[in-house]
C-alpha cells in the first residue's frame, strides 16, 4: 500500500520532494526507474503531468527519487490527484500517492 502523502504547491512556483525506497528493516533498495503521473481525477484518462526519470525534473538513483519541478512546469497546473511509482527488475511499487493541490498566486504576469 503506498504512503498517503498530499503535495501543496503555489502556481508558478518551484517544488522540490525526495522520497525513498526503503525493506521493512530501513535498508536501502535501489531503484532502477521511476514515474509520475498527475491526474484530475482518479479515473480520469487524460494526464495533467506525466513525468518519468528521463525528464530532468524527476531523478531516480540508488534508493531515492528526486522530484524537482521548476515555475514553466508548475504555471499551467490545476489540482488533481497524484501517484509516484518506481521499478526495480520486475518489481513495480507505488512508493506515495494523494492529492495535488496547487494554490493560486498573486504575482504573475
Amino acid at each position: 500500500m503506498p504512503e498517503h502523502y498530499n503535495i501543496t504547491l503555489t502556481r508558478g512556483d518551484s517544488y522540490s520532494l525526495a522520497v525513498r525506497w526503503t525493506d521493512a528493516e530501513d535498508e536501502p533498495i535501489d531503484i532502477d526507474s521511476a514515474r509520475l503521473q498527475v491526474r484530475r481525477s482518479l479515473t480520469s484518462s487524460t494526464t495533467l503531468l506525466s513525468l518519468t526519470d528521463a525528464d530532468d525534473a524527476l531523478d531516480a538513483g540508488d534508493n531515492e527519487v528526486q522530484i524537482a519541478l521548476g515555475p514553466e512546469l508548475t504555471a499551467d497546473l490545476v489540482s488533481g490527484y497524484y501517484d509516484l511509482e518506481v521499478t526495480r527488475g520486475y518489481v513495480v511499487r507505488t512508493l506515495i500517492s494523494g492529492r495535488f493541490i496547487v494554490e493560486r498566486d498573486v504575482t504573475h504576469d
